[in-house]
């Protein structure tokens, strides 16, 4: 009911998703685990999103369970997911991979996704993306701003963003299983106005 609310509300349904998680994990229940540790990653982001405080020992428990419970999503996606991690200004800069199932030897093209201003790169693509299912590949980006990488201390400013997109660029023509040439991006909410930044300074 009150923004302060907010913090507690999210992190109490995090720790139950979690917890139901791991009920899901022992029992076998592998599908259902895998459903539930997504979820408690998505609640703990929102908690973490209430609490502005550089530094603030809750925000880096729940950043620590937000991913763990990813980790564990990675575990059981039954399609491949890797965390990169590209060096910036002696920082780091982190995004995830997400590949296609069932993958033939033809590269393929990849999509950059660019979370919104709140956003952070767990919370898409999850199961059944649109993409993945055609075949594409996802590079989820905790930009300048964003994420762990804003916990690591890198900010956003007005044109940093551009930044990521080349060291996304230059990350993803390196991997055998990318087409250099059918590389894309796509953003929500804010992540709407990075998209065409980074495009006009990345021509890739």
């Amino acid at each position: 009911q009150k923004f302060v609310d907010i913090a507690r509300e999210f992190s109490r349904a995090a720790a139950r998703r979690d917890e139901q998680g791991r009920a899901a994990e022992a029992a076998g229940k592998y599908p259902e685990a895998r459903e539930h540790y997504y979820i408690a990653a998505c609640f703990y982001t929102n908690a973490m999103w209430a609490i502005y405080e550089d530094g603030n020992p809750q925000r880096i428990q729940w950043q620590e369970r937000k991913r763990v419970c990813y980790d564990k999503f990675i575990q059981y996606a039954r399609r491949p997911i890797e965390r990169i991690e590209l060096p910036y200004q002696g920082k780091k800069i982190h995004a995830i991979l997400h590949l296609p199932p069932n993958r033939t030897a033809e590269r393929i093209p990849c999509i950059m996704y660019i979370p919104g201003m709140d956003g952070v790169k767990e919370d898409n693509p999850a199961s059944g993306d649109p993409f993945l299912e055609r075949g594409f590949a996802v590079l989820a980006i905790d930009g300048p701003g964003q994420g762990e990488t804003r916990e690591g201390g890198i900010t956003c400013d007005a044109s940093n963003y551009a930044d990521a997109g080349k060291l996304a660029c230059d990350y993803l023509i390196k991997r055998p299983e990318i087409d250099p040439d059918r590389l894309g991006v796509m953003g929500s909410s804010m992540g709407s106005y990075w998209a065409p930044c980074v495009v006009a300074q990345e021509k890739r």
